[in-house]
């Protein structure tokens, strides 16, 4: 059953001349207004659900900025009588530039907070398993902090025999280390072997600890939560 919606301003559709970045807002906006209208039971079955649960469900992620879902979309623009095509097309463009600037401003914090440091190389870049990981706190294992910028390959050398040793050559849940990398500023650095000799430089973008979290019935577990168990 197809729902009209006279309700609406026509000024404040969404129009193919919008600017970019308020237009999923617009969506919302009048998502927002059919639901409060007719009901979330109704602009469901509106929708196109048979399942009304469902799709309340998906109104709900939709309103909270979650569910951007392509079917979803196609859905909305019928029962608001936009034209679908156009309506993907815009989203699309938006996501797409809300996603570069997000990474944009990720690279310029990094570079911000940027410290020299060693970064331990693994025979796994994917550590496994991913429980023991996230409990042992693995991920920023592979960092090892130094003193500065401008150390030499003696002294960077010292302090990888010393951390081979110390962990056995090995990163839980990564394996076994295969190399380091003294990375001086946030885009190059020198590569040495696990018996800490020279081996050369390179040109790459410092790596950072990916965010890791376990959850339980769909609720986060905050990190650390398990420190202070013993075994």
């Amino acid at each position: 059953m197809m729902t009209d919606f006279p309700d609406l301003e026509p000024e404040s559709r969404p129009r193919e001349g919008d600017t970019m970045g308020v237009y999923l807002e617009e969506l919302r906006t009048l998502v927002g207004q059919a639901v409060k209208r007719d009901g979330r039971g109704p602009f469901s079955r509106a929708l196109g659900y048979r399942n009304s649960a469902k799709g309340i469900r998906r109104i709900e992620k939709f309103l909270a900025g979650v569910d951007k879902g392509e079917d979803l979309l196609c859905r909305i623009a019928v029962a608001l009588h936009l034209e679908p095509n156009i309506m993907i097309r815009k989203v699309v463009e938006e996501l797409e530039r809300d996603c570069k600037q997000e990474i944009a401003a990720r690279i310029a914090k990094a570079r911000a907070e940027f410290q020299p440091h060693l970064f331990v190389e693994t025979e796994r870049t994917i550590p496994s398993p991913i429980f023991a990981a996230i409990v042992s706190g693995a991920p920023s294992m592979r960092f090892v902090p130094v003193r500065s910028e401008n150390m030499s390959h003696e002294e960077i050398g010292e302090i990888i025999r010393r951390h081979y040793e110390s962990s056995k050559g090995v990163i839980i849940t990564f394996g076994k280390i295969t190399g380091y990398r003294y990375q001086q500023t946030y885009d190059n650095g020198m590569k040495f072997d696990t018996d800490g000799r020279f081996i050369g430089p390179f040109e790459a973008a410092a790596k950072s600890i990916p965010p890791m979290m376990l959850s339980y019935k769909g609720r986060e577990i905050p990190p650390g939560v398990f420190r202070n168990c013993t075994t």
